[in-house]
């Protein structure tokens, strides 16, 4: 036979389990909480620095959204020639220096040319099938 257990060893015994038990329990729910917070939090960061970038995007592309509309009023009103790329140059070439992200326009069909890139270049933007066309065919997208 054992040696018998007293009665106070028995109670701290006991005692410490149910301290363990809580202190783990504890623990698996911080840990299970703090995995939910930090996820809601990464997808609420993620969230705002996507709509950060949209607006950016926006600001940076409806100026030229906004020139390729007069573009294509112009085209309606039958003012873009692409006979006369010297015309073309002097229609278009204030839309791209006032506007950074445009560096260039090349308008393509079945013959070429290419209006010359005025200031900072940031983008080329490349119409086929004529200016009027294209920029309709944008527009209405």
């Amino acid at each position: 036979m054992g040696r018998p257990v007293s009665i106070r060893r028995s109670l701290l015994i006991n005692i410490l389990s149910v301290v363990l038990l809580l202190s783990a329990s504890i623990l698996l729910t911080i840990f299970v909480g703090s995995q939910k917070t930090l996820s809601t939090f990464s997808q609420s960061l993620i969230n705002q620095s996507i709509n950060t970038i949209e607006v950016q995007l926006k600001g940076f592309f409806d100026p030229v959204i906004n020139e390729l509309k007069v573009a294509l009023e112009w085209g309606d009103e039958g003012l873009l020639d692409l006979d006369e790329p010297s015309r073309l140059n002097r229609l278009l070439a204030p839309l791209i220096l006032h506007h950074p992200q445009i560096s260039s326009m090349m308008v393509a069909n079945d013959k070429e040319y290419e209006l010359s890139p005025v200031g900072a270049a940031a983008q080329e933007l490349i119409v086929t099938g004529g200016l009027e066309n294209w920029v309709k065919d944008k527009l209405k997208k």
